[in-house]
């Protein structure tokens, strides 16, 4: 559905005009519900020599149709080319040729060719829809809009240009046009599971989750075994904090799917926000031993880890999700908590040294942390080093708000350090205190509120 083929208007199954010496033969190539008989018969007629160039041209067509069907798309491209050597000039061939070039993921020879295709007939709709869909995945987005565009100017009901449309404009995050665009398919063909799945998706992202709902199950009214519209409807009862009916659909998918990764994760997601992270760690095992590159499951097993306070392990799976997603901005800063718990934890253990090589790893994925300096402070401080750890104190009240100064305001003025008002302003009276207190080596690190 995300692209049309020419098949079923350029197939040519009647395309001679006297009928081919070997009628046998032209019957068999003609049969395209039966792939083997095609290209047998295609081929005996190839072979013949019998038979006009205009003949063989249906028969080289034919056969690459049945050679596409069967999944050899380069015996396909093969024989498309060599109708084409017999007929240049023929727009259908270039559309057929450029489908099977989609096929093998060859999106730049396809755009070649559904553009000769559209040089012969300005007016080709299928071609314009193809190439769009073609420069789509190159990321040629704004090309892709004008040839979608174009397309349903020249056929405005032609469905399978509004759903590659509504598809682009999801991959954007533009949910409420692909929205109008699923709809405008939904009224041209509104048996079609697919787009009804991905207006559920549109929905979810939205908060539409009732609408969501709706499409999921109206893909499952059509399409009992679709896989993915239950894992949606454990999505959106997940998201909607229905953790209960969200077990219901995983387990389904996955009594229907036992491989079906998403089913794992999305259950996994359950048992995490129910706080039964044990759980979750075998349900992101089950998905990462069915998908070793999952990088959201190494994500969500590592917050797991994280959670039950085994944090070399949760460590461990934020540099595997970075090693498969290097600009993940949630990875570094899940690794970053990390490292900070890990630093926290030697410096209470009196290994300073170690502690302080830790919690640099954090500050290097979060620079900005105020709770990863105040652990650096407080490792400082612990090392004998009262300059530094007034620095970073200083460093940490001077970015803080008024509620974490005033923390620190109490906290000193209980140790006997700060005398001034208790107003959650970092001043002059507040940074005396604080020197002083790190320079009699007073213990601060009850503020780090970091105790595993």
């Amino acid at each position: 559905m995300r692209f049309q083929s020419a098949f079923a208007a350029v197939v040519f199954m009647n395309a001679w005009g006297a009928a081919p010496s070997s009628a046998g033969m032209a019957e068999d190539c003609a049969q395209l519900d039966d792939l083997e008989l095609s290209v047998s018969g295609c081929t005996a007629a190839i072979q013949s020599g019998t038979w006009a160039e205009t003949e063989l041209f249906w028969a080289y067509n034919n056969r690459g149709y049945a050679h596409l069907k069967r999944g050899d798309s380069r015996q396909a491209i093969e024989d498309y080319s060599r109708a084409l050597w017999i007929d240049p000039e023929n727009k259908n061939a270039y559309v057929n040729r450029g489908f099977a070039f989609i096929s093998i993921g060859n999106y730049e020879l396809a755009i070649r060719d559904f553009s000769e295709a559209i040089g012969l007939d300005e007016t080709y709709s299928i071609a314009y829809n193809n190439r769009g869909y073609a420069r789509h995945q190159l990321g040629d987005v704004d090309k892709a809009v004008e040839d979608f565009e174009a397309a349903l100017r020249l056929a405005p009901d032609y469905a399978a240009a509004h759903f590659n449309l509504g598809n682009l404009y999801d991959e954007l995050s533009e949910y409420a046009k692909a929205i109008e665009n699923y709809d405008a398919a939904l009224a041209l063909d509104a048996n079609a599971p697919g787009v009804h799945f991905r207006r559920g998706l549109a929905h979810q992202e939205l908060g539409n989750f009732e609408q969501a709902i709706a499409d999921f199950e109206q893909t499952l009214a059509l399409d009992p075994d679709a896989v993915n519209a239950i894992n949606g409807l454990g999505l959106v009862h997940y998201l909607s904090e229905d953790h209960f009916s969200a077990m219901v659909y995983y387990g389904r998918a996955l009594n229907l799917d036992p491989e079906a990764v998403f089913a794992y994760v999305g259950r996994a997601l359950v048992w995490y926000a129910t706080e039964d992270y044990r759980k979750a760690i075998e349900d992101y095992d089950a998905a990462l031993g069915l998908d070793p590159n999952s990088a959201v499951a190494y994500h969500g097993r590592g917050l797991a880890y994280y959670k039950l306070g085994e944090y070399q392990k949760a460590l461990s799976d934020f540099d595997a999700e970075l090693r498969l997603d290097p600009q993940s901005v949630e990875a570094r800063s899940a690794r970053a908590k990390a490292h900070e718990k890990i630093a926290w934890g030697l410096h209470l253990d009196g290994r300073s040294g170690e502690a302080l090589g830790a919690i640099d790893r954090s500050l290097a994925d979060q620079p900005d942390s105020l709770s990863a300096r105040e652990v650096r402070a407080n490792i400082l401080a612990a090392q004998g080093d009262p300059d530094a750890a007034a620095s970073e104190f200083e460093l940490v009240m001077s970015e803080s708000a008024p509620e974490r100064v005033r923390a620190y305001q109490d906290v000193l003025m209980s140790k006997g350090f700060f005398a001034g008002e208790l107003n959650g302003v970092y001043g002059d009276a507040l940074r005396a205190a604080l020197r002083r207190c790190v320079e009699s080596e007073c213990d601060l690190s009850e503020l780090a509120n970091l105790a595993p």
